[in-house]
């Protein structure tokens, strides 16, 4: 991406984006087969394996649980709001009657 010149995001790469913003953004920055090179020169002796794997599922399972934890927190926080709002209602209308 050139400066000033603006470029058009597909679908695709949002969804990318989404799932993972730093790999979204290396590959973006200096593109796949520039990123596979450079773990060659970091990680001779795993040359033959997927480099992605085991940082990946570890990067992602920690990120599925902060996501499941947040989703958690999200429901107690609604359902006490939502209780707080039936109190209020509760006590109000029993002001009135």
């Amino acid at each position: 991406m050139s400066a000033g010149k603006l470029e058009n995001l597909s679908a695709g790469e949002i969804n990318k984006y989404v799932y993972c913003p730093l790999q979204w953004y290396y590959t973006r920055v200096y593109g796949e087969a520039e990123l596979r090179a450079r773990y060659r020169e970091l990680h001779p002796e795993r040359h033959g394996e997927n480099p992605h794997f085991r940082r990946g599922r570890d990067f992602h399972g920690k990120y599925a649980k902060r996501e499941a934890a947040r989703r958690v927190w999200r429901g107690l926080l609604a359902a006490a709001a939502l209780i707080v709002c039936v109190l209020v209602c509760y006590y109000v209308f029993r002001q009135r009657g």
